[in-house]
Formats: structure tokens, sequence, C-alpha cells
């Protein structure tokens, strides 16, 4: 029969897992110092555990670099380049505020990934609570079977019915990591659009795919898929938070994933754009366009390099 120190042996096992994904995604200054103590007793080494860039990290970068060379110039950097882009720290640093906006959200992710582990080892506890109590039924109604046999069905069972709710915690982790990972890519958008509009707070949409579902289509667009988009205020966004613990009925437009899953993109309605009704989508007035580059005495543009690729944006 599983002893206590086999159980926790068991459910420290399932901890672990999770924070070497924490710390991979994260890095490991999010960790707590019961989560760095039980690493470190199981002899993980938990220092810069996610590098110097973790994916949560890039992600962020991602999305400010994605806002600063638009849509068409962000089609045309690869993986490789964005590696370099990293490598050689061709980014602006974080402001202070920026950092301060960063840890908040990374908190957030690591809140959820948390509440998940503590889900997991609930799961494992009852599973082994349910066949112990199985066992002490059948030691007492049926003595004949030995030990040996009862013990054997246990760890199989418990084997068994682990395996079943598996399935059931990838799916978990894959709803929040893809929607944590696009909400930190929306807020680096977002820290972009503001550097770019000091002292403002810029005019923002989302871009709503196809196959978006019909809370962002009523969220976000005027008049169903293919329609105008809404136009909000940075600064309403902002203050909308996240959609997280809010009943489907209050869910509010927000700068992150609306719901999970979710792949909206956030984007800058710049003032000199004008939606296109025959086109679907937003395009230069070039007399307003020409008027504004006037009135600001432009004269030239800005280079942006990623990797050996140099962009004029």
């Amino acid at each position: 029969m599983l002893g206590i120190k086999q159980i926790e042996d068991i459910l420290n096992q399932v901890s672990k897992n999770i924070l070497l994904y924490v710390g991979v995604s994260l890095g490991e200054e999010v960790f707590s110092e019961a989560d760095l103590k039980l690493l470190r007793s199981m002899g993980v080494k938990v220092e810069n555990i996610g590098g110097d860039f973790p994916p949560y990290y890039r992600m962020y970068l991602l999305g400010r670099l994605t806002k600063l060379l638009g849509d068409y110039n962000s089609q045309r950097i690869s993986y490789q380049d964005f590696e370099e882009y990293l490598r050689r720290k061709q980014f602006q640093p974080l402001t202070e505020f920026e950092k301060v906006q960063y840890r908040i959200a990374q908190h957030a992710t690591y809140t959820h990934l948390k509440n998940l582990e503590n889900r997991i080892r609930t799961d494992v506890n009852n599973t082994i609570i349910s066949h112990l109590s199985r066992v002490e039924y059948e030691e007492i109604i049926k003595k004949e079977i030995e030990r040996g046999v009862v013990e054997r069905k246990l760890l199989g069972s418990i084997i068994s019915d682990i395996g079943h709710k598996t399935g059931d915690w990838r799916k978990d982790l894959g709803r929040i990591v893809h929607t944590e990972m696009n909400n930190i890519f929306q807020q680096g958008r977002a820290v972009q659009i503001a550097r770019e509009n000091p002292g403002e707070d810029p005019l923002v949409y989302k871009d709503v795919f196809s196959g978006a579902c019909r809370h962002c289509i009523e969220l976000y667009l005027t008049n169903g898929l293919g329609s105008e988009p809404r136009v909000f205020r940075l600064s309403e966004l902002i203050a909308n938070g996240s959609n997280v613990g809010r009943a489907v009925k209050d869910w509010k437009a927000v700068i992150g994933s609306t719901h999970p899953w979710c792949r909206c993109h956030l984007h800058y309605l710049e003032k000199w754009k004008r939606w296109d009704k025959e086109k679907k989508q937003y395009v230069y007035d070039e007399i307003l366009l020409a008027e504004k580059e006037k009135e600001l005495k432009i004269k030239g543009k800005v280079k942006v390099t990623v990797g050996d690729k140099v962009f004029i944006v």
C-alpha cells in the first residue's frame, strides 16, 4: 500500500513538472521561495532556467517589433532574423514603466499556471485516496484476497486514472499557454503604440479574423464580419483589464485575449487613415497624410534593424 511519503513524492513530482515548465517559459525570477526550495530539493538547477530570453519575454519583444515594423515588413522577417535581433540586442531596452507592466503580466501568467498545478495535485491526491479507500473496503469484505494482489490492483488503477486525467491537464496547459502568450504579445504591441504617441491617448482597434467567435465580432466590429472595426482609446482597453473571472455576458473589449484561444490583433488607428468599405480595411487618406507630414516637418523615416535586415518604417 502507498505510504504518506510515497504519496507526497508523487505530488511533488507533479509540482516539479509544472514548475519546470513555468521556469523555462517565464524565467526563474517568477519562482516563490517555496518553489525554489522544492526544485532544489529535487536536484533541479534553477539558475537561468529560462535563458536570457524566455518564450514569454520573446513574445513581448516580438509584439513591440511587429507593431514597429508594420504588417507587411513583419511578414518578411524569419525566425532566424528575430533570433539575431535578440542576440545582438537590437531592441530598445524596457523603460521602468514597461518593466512594471511586464512583471504584472508575468505574475498573472504564473498565477494561472500555479492554479493548474494545484488542480492537478488535487486530482492526483483524490485519485490515490479513492483507491486507498477501495483497498480498505476490499480488505474488510474480501479477506481472501492477498495483500500483494490488492496492492497490484491499487497501483495499476492509480496509473490508469491519472492517465485518463492527463488529457484534460494537457488541454488546460495548452489553453493557458496559448492565451497568455497572446496576451503578452498584444501587450508588447500596446506598449509600442504608447511609445509612438507620447502624451496622447491613441485610437486603437482589433483586427478580427474570419473564424472569430461571436463575442469578438460583437465587441470589436460595428456590423458583423467584414464591417468597420469599433474604435477605442488605448486607455479604455487598459482600464478594462482582462476578462478572467468575468461572466461571458460581462466580457469587455481588452488589449489581450478576450477569451481563451483568442487571436484578435491590436492595431493603432493613425489619424490620417480612413475606412474603405470596398476594400474592407483602413487605407491612407493621401491628402490628410500629406498635410500631417507638412505639419510635422517630416523629412525622413525610421530605420529598424532586425538581424542583418534593415527596414525603413
